[in-house]
């Protein structure tokens, strides 16, 4: 019917949506950055004036132009990336009828990064030895006993 397909169709309209309030703040954002640089000889800031309801910092980095590349699709979302490597950006279209369907969704889509984006942080926070130790206390319910007793062997064993 009409009324469903309005319904599914919520999603996709608030994605434009959103879209459009991204292009028009960043075109503000543009405007702003050349008022700041376009005059060299005078040190101004951003202040509150310029946009009472943000605190942050401006963002001068360069915009991307590429095209967006489609990487594939599940039931409630649609990963795109642009860029590669280090410079690689996701984005991520998710969508559902309920708050778990769309966080389901999202960590679908972004498992892998998201178990590179923890290892990172938990070497970064408590260094190898104690990235190595917090794997292990995580997979030790997982892991049967037989597999601990073999590796204490093959540690015995190596010297």
């Amino acid at each position: 019917s009409l009324e469903r397909e309005l319904q599914d169709a919520q999603p996709e309209l608030k994605t434009i949506d959103d879209s459009n309030k991204l292009i028009q703040s960043s075109s503000t954002r543009k405007s702003l950055s050349n008022r700041i640089h376009d005059d060299d000889d005078d040190d101004e800031e951003l202040s509150d004036a310029d946009n009472p309801c943000c605190k942050g910092k401006l963002n001068t980095n360069e915009i991307l132009h590429e095209e967006p590349r489609f990487i594939n699709s599940i039931r409630n979302g649609k990963p795109f990336v642009v860029g590669q490597d280090y410079e690689k950006i996701n984005i991520v279209h998710v969508y559902g009828g309920t708050p778990y369907d769309v966080g389901y969704a999202f960590s679908q889509l972004m498992s892998e990064d998201f178990k590179q984006l923890l290892v990172a942080k938990w070497i970064a926070e408590y260094g190898l030895p104690g990235t190595l130790d917090l794997n292990y206390d995580i997979a030790r319910k997982y892991t049967p006993p037989w597999y601990n007793e073999e590796l204490q062997d093959l540690a015995a064993g190596s010297g």
